[in-house]
């Protein structure tokens, strides 16, 4: 009898613990706060951005047509100047856009970064596409003309010091040259509308979207923000350059926007932006949910929350640190502050990885081949 009633008690407690750690789940992914918090994402963090950069590139598409009727050095330079304004409202998009395993868009479009900011562009064959030489870019869509369109195309053709702008854009070969930014802002203009369309009309599925499936919207988002931060921020815009992926072979010219060597300005916004997306959501905001778990950081034994905002903070604060100089000169002088921020990024990265994403029980699910 006894024998029974120490097995009843175990069965018991068994059941109490299994009851107990699924509701300690349901706790952490609550279905009402999960859909107040996408919603918060679709419209105000997502929807706005990407209308935001279909408005800076219509304006620079009209202060374009302006520059190519009347050649003015004035004129050029409030190209430039929309240019610069296009660019860094481009940063607040980079995490909604995704890679092929965390695209949190519309499944109706196309991944908008290979139409908009696929960098270092290809300048020999941009120039033989402005220049003497015949070459068909009628289809921007092949992969093989990524590198020639977009803002890094455009920061060529606005800035390149090897010639006179403006010169060329008035010379014998200015029409070529003027299809050619024609024809990519008409590209980047009809497919961030496909996005913003796209969402409008998916909007309702993707916050409805609760589950923490792989498939489901939030577990979306933290892998867009992983790999976002991870590949598109750290590597691509930091790492790549300064050789930390090729065995300290450094590559200079592969730096974002090179020619108008405003690399530390777009990299201030883009983790600014990430910053952002973390911390002041309008109604809910991820800190706010990660912050609700009481999970502690394994660094610190702080709450989790507070310490990657930490993490987070004091990567921007080196990241404005860096000298204004063009990441190209640093970079070649191997200058310090660079691999001081580089080494900033690391722990966040590893953070994300390997605490926030299983606080959430959430699943990573693109490839990482960097071994973080």
């Amino acid at each position: 009898m006894k024998v029974i009633k120490i097995l009843t008690s175990a069965l018991f407690l068994v059941l109490m613990i299994s009851c107990s750690s699924e509701t300690s789940k349901e706790e952490k992914v609550d279905e009402k706060k999960m859909e107040l918090f996408l919603t918060n994402m679709v419209d105000v963090n997502i929807i706005p951005a990407f209308t935001n950069f279909g408005t800076e590139l219509s304006k620079l598409n009209t202060s374009f047509k302006t520059f190519s009727t009347e050649t003015t050095k004035e004129n050029l330079a409030a190209v430039k100047i929309q240019y610069v304004n296009t660019a860094i409202s481009w940063q607040n998009t980079g995490l909604y856009e995704g890679g092929s395993a965390t695209r949190i868009g519309p499944s109706v479009t196309t991944y908008l970064n290979r139409f908009v900011n696929v960098f270092p562009t290809d300048k020999q064959t941009v120039d033989e596409l402005v220049g003497l030489q015949e070459k068909d870019a009628s289809n921007y869509s092949l992969s093989s003309n990524f590198k020639i369109q977009g803002l890094p195309a455009l920061d060529l053709l606005f800035y390149d010091n090897s010639v006179d702008v403006l010169a060329e854009f008035s010379g014998e070969n200015k029409n070529k040259r003027i299809d050619h930014v024609n024809a990519i802002l008409s590209k980047m203009i009809e497919k961030n509308n496909d996005v913003v369309s796209g969402w409008k009309t998916e909007r309702a599925s993707f916050i409805s979207n609760t589950s923490m499936a792989a498939n489901g919207s939030f577990n979306k988002i933290l892998n867009a923000f992983s790999e976002y931060y991870e590949q598109k921020i750290r590597k691509a815009k930091l790492g790549g350059p300064l050789g930390k992926f090729t065995q300290g072979q450094e590559y200079p010219k592969d730096i974002e926007a090179l020619y108008s060597k405003q690399s530390k300005k777009l990299l201030v916004a883009a983790h600014l932006a990430i910053l952002n997306f973390y911390e002041n959501g309008k109604t809910l905001s991820l800190k706010t949910l990660l912050k609700e778990t009481a999970v502690k950081s394994k660094i610190s034994g702080k709450l989790l929350s507070d310490e990657l905002s930490g993490k987070l903070n004091a990567v921007q604060t080196k990241l404005v640190a860096i000298p204004n100089t063009d990441f190209e000169t640093l970079v070649k002088k191997k200058d310090p502050s660079l691999n001081q921020a580089y080494t900033s990024f690391v722990t966040v990265v590893a953070m994300i990885k390997s605490e926030v994403i299983p606080a959430f029980e959430g699943q990573i699910n693109y490839v990482d081949s960097d071994g973080d």
